[in-house]
């Protein structure tokens, strides 16, 4: 079986050496306003919180060396992603934006090449290792991030090759609890095969919660496929 958590990890540390050289860069003098300062600038990477990362984000588009300033702490805040993505007070998908605002498109291959490494193994350790808690779609939070950045037709592809239980729950739990924004996840929750997947796991479901949200996502899908709604 697919070591993901180490894929993850390999990916993570990629981004810290890819990155790297930006750890001297000496932010403008604008930032010496955020409540934060201190701590980005005294405090070790590794040790940053989201609530030291968080000033910076929000204020991001107001400073010339916006680009710099994102790849100085990239790594420490796409690592706060794997496990802390529910914390960022504005949003995972306002985190992820800071890519477009900061021109990731004028960067390096080096450079682009580590993030996208880093956004296919978060995606299938996410599907494999992480089950959906509560009312939180977090495969929705986390896909709905990536595609701020990229576009999400191969995502949705690797997660219908995956066929671990993990992943097929976090189908149902995005069917039930996401807010399904993007168009390319419609389409796709939309094929039967999707319906069919659905149906079989709510069979083979031996605990009352998942068995209670396949049955809804079931109800969903039949809705919008078998019976798709006219204008």
């Amino acid at each position: 079986m697919p070591d993901y958590k180490s894929d993850l990890t390999v990916a993570t540390k990629q981004l810290y050496l890819a990155f790297m050289p930006y750890q001297s860069h000496t932010p403008a003098e604008t930032w010496q306003t955020l409540s934060t300062y201190d701590a980005l600038i005294e405090k070790p990477l590794t040790e940053l919180t989201v609530a030291d990362l968080t000033p910076l984000v929000c204020q991001l588009s107001k400073h010339d060396d916006k680009s710099a300033m994102v790849r100085r702490y990239l790594p420490r805040m796409m690592e706060l992603s794997i496990d802390q993505y529910h914390r960022w007070a504005m949003g995972l998908e306002r985190v992820f934006q800071t890519f477009k605002i900061a021109d990731w498109h004028l960067w390096s291959e080096t450079e682009k090449d580590a993030v996208i490494a880093f956004f296919d193994a978060l995606w299938v350790y996410h599907l494999s290792d992480v089950m959906p808690v509560g009312t939180l779609s977090s495969a929705d939070t986390i896909l709905e991030s990536i595609g701020r950045v990229v576009p999400v037709d191969t995502y949705l592809h690797s997660w219908s090759q995956m066929n671990n239980k993990s992943a097929t729950i976090h189908i149902a739990s995005l069917i039930v609890y996401g807010k399904k924004h993007l168009e390319d996840v419609r389409r796709w929750l939309m094929q039967p095969r999707i319906l069919n997947r659905i149906e079989a796991a709510f069979w083979d479901c031996q605990t009352d919660t998942h068995a209670a949200m396949f049955a809804k996502a079931a109800e969903y899908l039949r809705l919008e496929v078998i019976e798709p709604k006219t204008a």
